[in-house]
C-alpha cells in the first residue's frame, strides 16, 4: 500500500460507496458506505448492514427507523437489566458518581446550612424528613464521626467504588462506614440504646442515598438512549448486540487498523463498522464481490473477521500469523479505545443533518478522502450483497 492509501479517512456522502484500503484486507477489496450524520450514525451503520428494509428507505424514513429502534431499546430496559449489563459495569460507575455527588452536597448543606445543591440531594433530605430520625442534628453528628475529607471521601467511597455492581457497592459502603465508626471507639462510651440508634440511622441514611443514586443514574441512562446521540461503549454494545444477535468489530478511520471496544465475540454473524474521527461518526464496511455485489455481514469463521479479532486479542500473535501486518501493527499509534462517542448530538435532527451533509460534500473535494476505484454514489445496497438502483 502506498502512503496515499493510508491517509486519514473523512466522511463521505450518504449512500456513496467507495473502495478503501486497509492492511487487514488481504485478497479482499473493502468498501465503505456513507451513513446519515445526525448523531446516531452508529445505528445507521448497523441497520445498513442488518436490515434489507432500511436500505430501500429514503433519508426521512431511515431517521424514523433509528428513532423507533432506540425507543424499543429503551422500552426493554428496566433497572434490573440495566444493573446487569456488562456484568454490572454499565451501572456501577454512574451510580458511584451519583453517590459521591449526593453525599458531598449533603455534607456541604449540613456544614453551611446554605441552599441544598442538586435535585437528588433535595430528594434525599425530603425522604429523611419522613423517617423516624427526622432531626438533621443527628446526621451532623454522623458527619462529625465520618468527616468527608478524612474518612468518607478518602476511604469509604473509594473502597466501595472497587466493586463491580450497584448491590455490592452499596453493601461495602455501608459496611465500611460501620467499620470506621467502630474503629473510632466513640460508640463505646454511650449506652446500647443510643449506640443502636446511631448505627441504624447510619444504615438508613446510606440506604436512602443509594436508592436515590440508583434512580438518578438509571434515569440518566434512559435519557441518554432517548436522545439522538449515544455513547458507544462496551456495555452499550453488549446490550445492542444481544438485541440484533450480531457481533460488531471496528476499523479505525485514522489507521485503517482494527480497534476494539467490544471484546465479547459470541461467534455470531459480524458487522464491521468504520470509526471516523475517533468515533464521532461511523460508516458501514463491506467486501466488494464479483458483479459489484457487496457483502456487509460476515460469518464468525470468515478469514477477514478472524484476522480482525486476532489483532484485537493478541497483536503479537497476529504479527506472527499475518507477517504482512507487522509493519502496520508495530508502528501504528495505540489503537485500542475503551469507548467511542457519537458526538454529533443535536435536539434538532433536520438542522444538524443539513450541516453534516454540507461538510461531507466539502470533504470529498479532496482526492485523499477515499480510494475511488469503486464508486456507487447513487445506489442503495441490500443486505444480501447485491447493489440495486
Amino acid at each position: 500500500m502506498t502512503k496515499q492509501h493510508m491517509n486519514k479517512l473523512k466522511l463521505i456522502p450518504v449512500n456513496k460507496t467507495v473502495v478503501f484500503y486497509s492492511p487487514v484486507e488481504g485478497e479482499d477489496v473493502l468498501v465503505r458506505t456513507g451513513t446519515i450524520a445526525e448523531g446516531s450514525s452508529f445505528f445507521h451503520t448497523l441497520l445498513h448492514a442488518y436490515s434489507k428494509d432500511y436500505t430501500i428507505m429514503d433519508r426521512k424514513d431511515r431517521m424514523k427507523f433509528v428513532r423507533r429502534l432506540k425507543a424499543s431499546l429503551v422500552g426493554r430496559v428496566d433497572k434490573e437489566s440495566w444493573q446487569d449489563m456488562g456484568g454490572g459495569l454499565l451501572a456501577v460507575q454512574p451510580f458511584g458518581d451519583q453517590v459521591t455527588e449526593i453525599i458531598t452536597n449533603f455534607y456541604a448543606f449540613l456544614t453551611t446550612n446554605d441552599k441544598v445543591r442538586g435535585r437528588s440531594t433535595r430528594r434525599v433530605i425530603k425522604s429523611l424528613s419522613q423517617t423516624s430520625t427526622s432531626d438533621l442534628q443527628v446526621y451532623k453528628i454522623l458527619m462529625d464521626i465520618l468527616p468527608m475529607d478524612d474518612c468518607m471521601g478518602k476511604y469509604i467511597l473509594p473502597t466501595a467504588s472497587k466493586e463491580t455492581s450497584v448491590i455490592d457497592y452499596t453493601k461495602v459502603m455501608i459496611s465500611e462506614a460501620h467499620k470506621h465508626i467502630k474503629a473510632t471507639k466513640i460508640l463505646d462510651s454511650i449506652n446500647k440504646v443510643k449506640r443502636t440508634f446511631i448505627t441504624e440511622t447510619l444504615t438508613q441514611l446510606l440506604t436512602i442515598i443509594a436508592k436515590e443514586a440508583k434512580d438518578s443514574a438509571f434515569k440518566q441512562y434512559i435519557n441518554g438512549l432517548e436522545t439522538v446521540g449515544i455513547e458507544v461503549d462496551s456495555c452499550v454494545l453488549d446490550f445492542i448486540t444481544k438485541r440484533i444477535n450480531r457481533d460488531i468489530c471496528f476499523l479505525d478511520g485514522s489507521t485503517r487498523l482494527p480497534c476494539t471496544n467490544h471484546e465479547s465475540n459470541k461467534g455470531r454473524k459480524t458487522i464491521i463498522a468504520l470509526s471516523i474521527n475517533k468515533g464521532k461518526h461511523y460508516e458501514v464496511v463491506g467486501r466488494l464481490l464479483p458483479g459489484n455485489r457487496i457483502q456487509r455481514e460476515f460469518d464468525a469463521t470468515d478469514p477477514l473477521i478472524e484476522k480482525i479479532n486476532l489483532c484485537n486479542k493478541d497483536v503479537g500473535e497476529a504479527m506472527i500469523k499475518y507477517p504482512e501486518l507487522k509493519p502496520y501493527l508495530n508502528y501504528s499509534p495505540r489503537r485500542r479505545s475503551r469507548s467511542h462517542h457519537d458526538d454529533n448530538d443535536s435536539d434538532n435532527d433536520s438542522d444538524n443533518d443539513s450541516d453534516n451533509d454540507s461538510d461531507n460534500d466539502s470533504d470529498n473535494d479532496s482526492d485523499n478522502d477515499s480510494d475511488t476505484y469503486y464508486d456507487d454514489s447513487d445506489s442503495h445496497s441490500s443486505t444480501d450483497g447485491s447493489v440495486s438502483d
